[in-house]
């Protein structure tokens, strides 16, 4: 067996995503080794998207997931309002954001997006991995539930409309370490079933 990595991925996962026989074949990075040029970034103006610190609780509601992403914009300095990607058995999670306005930025000033408008389909450009102190989450899962970003979630997805922390329920993930998943539409819903309990981050995005 060898490890093989996401083209689409952040740190660690384009390099390590999984294993595969090695009677298969596959592409290589190739990277230039002759030319040491530093690299200035500038970051880009938008709104502010991080994965929370903390896991969620969720018998809490979609309030307590918004009270995770408000308590580390706040602990951050980020002005601003910050709710949680979330789904619920009644709304999508971005119909909780305007698509009209700036595009979401990482931390460290990376767009995530070209434009708002392709959080809708969770087009990414790069992957949602820092949290509000600017540490890469790496691996791991971040509760969405729904499979889509426009999508409205279900008692199934949702650990019961948000009401239960049970293992025996479950909810929908998604990668925050890559901007898409091999044979996924997008990384939004990738991860599938999660046990509800987990106390497993969320996404947060400024409104």
């Amino acid at each position: 067996m060898r490890h093989y990595g996401d083209l689409g991925a952040g740190t660690p996962s384009w390099e390590n995503w999984g294993d595969e026989a090695c009677t298969s074949t596959a592409r290589l990075y190739c990277l230039q080794t002759t030319l040491t040029q530093p690299v200035t970034v500038t970051p880009a103006a938008g709104r502010t998207m991080f994965v929370s610190s903390e896991g969620f609780d969720t018998s809490s509601g979609i309030a307590g997931a918004d009270a995770l992403c408000a308590s580390d914009a706040k602990a951050a300095g980020f002005s601003g309002t910050y709710l949680a990607l979330l789904a619920t058995p009644t709304a999508s999670a971005i119909s909780r954001f305007d698509t009209t306005g700036a595009p979401w930025i990482r931390v460290d000033g990376i767009p995530i997006v070209a434009q708002a408008s392709d959080m809708t389909n969770y087009d990414l450009i790069a992957p949602a991995c820092l949290n509000s102190k600017g540490v890469y989450q790496t691996y791991g899962a971040s509760v969405t539930g729904s499979a889509t970003a426009n999508a409205m979630g279900t008692a199934a997805s949702t650990c019961n409309g948000w009401t239960v922390k049970v293992t025996t329920s479950d909810a929908i993930n998604s990668r925050p370490d890559t901007t898409l998943v091999p044979g996924y539409t997008n990384a939004f819903g990738d991860m599938g079933p999660w046990p509800c309990g987990t106390q497993t981050p969320v996404i947060c995005l400024q409104q």
